[in-house]
């Protein structure tokens, strides 16, 4: 996930151990930190936060601001804005990517990830991984997929869900409530 951290957060000592635990997620590739302007850049690297690292994570963060800078300098729009208190939670929370029938769906992801196999390296990395940082969830139809990530939404409020599905569309130009009603959820953060 992209992320924009306000460098204000940075000068605050009770924000120093969370910035030290997302760090490490920036330092893993799990997110990347969006930086909008070289001025942020600055201000960071002249944070109290930043400043009172060890001089070794440091180094290790300033390689990390900077490679992050010149990836994002070009758009921010997609970044997610966090308060303090729940930036940690959020992007501790694997993604959940709900399909509608776990066995085609599942069969051609999996498809999918061998003929592009350098692209979804990460993916495979992340389904692996412990604790998983990607999990799969079958929804039992394209009717239960908004109640299903309703329901995650409400359990969770972090949970970040991507949802995989197709239209089951006979013509471009049909209709489909239940699609109607995936989509609107989808258009809400």
């Amino acid at each position: 996930m992209k992320v924009y951290i306000s460098p204000l957060m940075m000068n605050e000592s009770t924000n120093f151990q969370t910035l030290n635990r997302v760090f490490h997620f920036f330092e893993e590739k799990k997110h990347w930190l969006c930086i909008d302007t070289e001025e942020d850049l600055t201000a960071i690297k002249n944070s109290d936060w930043f400043l009172s690292l060890a001089a070794y994570q440091r180094e290790i963060y300033s390689e990390i601001l900077n490679s992050d800078f010149d990836r994002s300098v070009t758009d921010n729009s997609e970044a997610q804005r966090f308060s303090a208190q729940n930036l940690y939670p959020c992007l501790d929370e694997p993604l959940y990517l709900i399909v509608e029938n776990e066995i085609s769906d599942a069969a051609f992801l999996q498809t999918i990830m061998r003929c592009f196999p350098k692209e979804s390296k990460k993916i495979k990395e992340a389904l692996a991984e412990r604790p998983v940082w990607l999990q799969i969830r079958h929804s039992g139809g394209k009717g239960q997929m908004t109640k299903i990530a309703t329901k995650m939404r409400e359990y969770n409020a972090q949970a970040r869900i991507f949802i995989f599905r197709d239209s089951d569309k006979r013509f471009p130009t049909n209709k489909n409530n239940d699609v109607v009603k995936l989509e609107d959820f989808c258009k809400k953060k």
